[in-house]
């Protein structure tokens, strides 16, 4: 149901029982139970209608129906559902897109100067050869002036083929410059990285900080980082490090689990009604046989709890650090007519023989606290537990 079905309902229901609502009374029946169940939101409609200094017939209907559509889904109490705008929903198209990804950028509306803003620049990627920075406002695209009205459109003129050039006026702090920004698009292939090292007596490390199915293969560039990982280095231990990931493409976890388990494992998603709406198991094969740890904290939520489940439930790897995050649900975006959508939860989805987790987390078999802002710094306890584990 979008915000005009809903006008709909009301306008119906405004007219009462006359013979001019008794036909529309079937079409719209479940608009008008709607504005039945939401008496409380009519009657405000009506004092409003009556009582605003303003004649409510001249204000922009459009905003009034994103807010509504807003309160809507914030009424749910769902942290994982939201509605999104059309500039929101574009911006999700855009980091999504694989030239954005191989490029090596994403974008968000500025909610000062309406314009497109640098939101993040990869290290050593395309975008920061040429010359893009984060915070830099993007004011105009291919000639066209970024404006309120054509937030979208311009946004969307900074994707295109491998190769291809788009002129770019950019306004970085007081300076402002145009560039000639050429694009990449490799097939897909990602431009996040995992962070790899090797600690003590061969250890290896792992950190990444989100799954991410761009890839043709879309395990591909974890099996590089162990391939880079095990050169010259005859394995004893991995670390795989996800106290800041946030989780991604749903079905990446258990392929890389597969990598270091033989069959015998499955996660599978249920509709609200408890109906198998999609499941994967693991195969025959082990491709890494080393003893693992991963590290997670409470900003490790979604698929890369998926992974740590799978790791903890078969005693495959030992899972050190606080509890997790607590998403244990998958959603989809539902899209209206309009261009803007809702991201709704629609299920469950589960890992083994492992509780449903969705607001309480996964508790690590070796607890230790710690400040988030020491990941990586040298009052790093968790990753010096899991080093010990290792050695």
């Amino acid at each position: 149901m979008n915000g005009k079905t809903i006008i709909a309902g009301l306008c119906c229901l405004a007219v009462g029982a006359g013979a001019g609502c008794l036909g529309a009374s079937a079409k719209y029946s479940e608009e008008i139970g709607f504005c039945s169940e939401y008496s409380e939101f009519f009657g405000a409609y009506k004092e409003v209608k009556e009582s605003y200094y303003k004649d409510i017939s001249t204000l922009n209907k459009n905003r009034i129906e994103e807010e509504m559509l807003k309160g809507f889904v914030n009424g749910f109490d769902d942290r994982f559902s939201k509605y999104n705008t059309k500039e929101d929903t574009t911006v999700t198209y855009v980091n999504g897109a694989p030239s954005t990804i191989s490029s090596g950028f994403t974008i968000e509306r500025d909610r000062k100067t309406k314009m497109i803003r640098v939101v993040t620049v990869e290290t050593d990627s395309q975008a920061e050869k040429m010359g893009l920075k984060v915070g830099d406002l993007i004011t105009a695209v291919g000639g066209t002036d970024v404006t309120p009205d054509n937030f979208p459109e311009t946004a969307e003129k900074l994707l295109g083929k491998d190769g291809t050039t788009v002129e770019l006026k950019i306004k970085s702090g007081s300076e402002e410059k145009t560039i000639s920004f050429e694009r990449r698009n490799d097939g897909g292939k990602t431009a996040e990285k995992i962070h790899t090292k090797i600690f003590g007596d061969n250890i290896g490390y792992l950190d990444f900080e989100k799954f991410n199915m761009t890839m043709t293969n879309g395990v591909g560039y974890f099996t590089e980082a162990m391939d880079e990982l095990q050169k010259g280095h005859e394995l004893k231990g991995l670390i795989i490090d996800l106290r800041k990931n946030h989780g991604g493409a749903a079905t990446e976890p258990i392929q890389i689990f597969d990598l270091f388990a033989d069959s015998g494992s499955k996660t599978w998603d249920e509709d609200k009604n408890g109906n198998v709406i999609s499941e994967m198991f693991t195969s025959d094969g082990v491709e890494y046989d080393m003893p693992v740890v991963v590290l997670v904290s409470g900003d490790t939520y979604s698929s890369a709890e998926k992974l740590t489940a799978f790791f903890q439930s078969t005693k495959r790897g030992t899972v050190v650090g606080t509890q997790t995050g607590g998403k244990g649900v998958y959603q989809d975006n539902v899209y209206l007519s309009d261009g803007t959508a809702v991201t709704l939860v629609q299920g469950y989805y589960y890992v083994n023989d492992v509780p449903n987790f969705n607001g309480v987390g996964l508790t690590p078999d070796i607890v230790i606290d710690m400040d988030t802002e020491l990941i990586g710094t040298d009052k790093d306890i968790q990753l010096k537990k899991a080093i010990e584990l290792l050695s």
